[in-house]
């Protein structure tokens, strides 16, 4: 099972201990950064615009092919951990599919997921490690968002006894 884990004092912790968010106000921020009320255009097409391939100022601008997606598409994204979380955003096709992954482990692979959902969204194959979090995907592009919620609730509530899986707290918006 699981155990608490030693404290960590994350007021010392640059970037990662210093933003607390959600996965409704990391796709806000996600839609206001695309729709270039951040930043002025110039600035932000400087910041979109590999510096260090494929890193531009702050995200990695990549083609789907980079993330296995037969279709050529743009794809900006960045992921993040600290000490018992891990997280990703991925904005595909200039925000035509958003994906916010937060994730409450060391052990939680949100890249992997983000991978996976984004080959789903795209008509292939999900590859994600995750075996429930592939499935949830699943059950979100074929079935919808309250099919998929329901879905992790009903394993969250037998302790995901079927899957090694840790919660995911996880919308995909299109």
């Amino acid at each position: 099972g699981y155990k608490n884990a030693r404290y960590r004092d994350q007021s010392n912790t640059f970037c990662t201990g210093g933003i607390h968010s959600t996965v409704g106000d990391l796709f806000k921020w996600s839609r206001a950064l695309l729709s270039y009320k951040l930043l002025e255009k110039n600035l932000q097409d400087r910041m979109m615009t590999p510096q260090a391939a494929p890193y531009g100022y702050g995200l990695f601008i990549e083609k789907g092919k980079e993330w296995g997606i037969e279709k050529n598409i743009d794809l900006i994204n960045h992921g993040g951990s600290t000490t018992g979380y891990r997280a990703m955003i991925a904005m595909l096709e200039k925000g035509k599919y958003t994906i916010v992954l937060l994730g409450s482990s060391n052990l939680s692979r949100s890249g992997a997921l983000a991978h996976s959902i984004a080959r789903i969204l795209y008509g292939q194959k999900g590859t994600a490690g995750n075996i429930l979090g592939t499935a949830i995907a699943w059950k979100l592009v074929s079935e919808g968002e309250k099919a998929a919620i329901d879905m992790f609730e009903k394993n969250k509530a037998n302790g995901f006894k079927n899957y090694l899986h840790n919660a995911y707290a996880y919308r995909t918006y299109a």
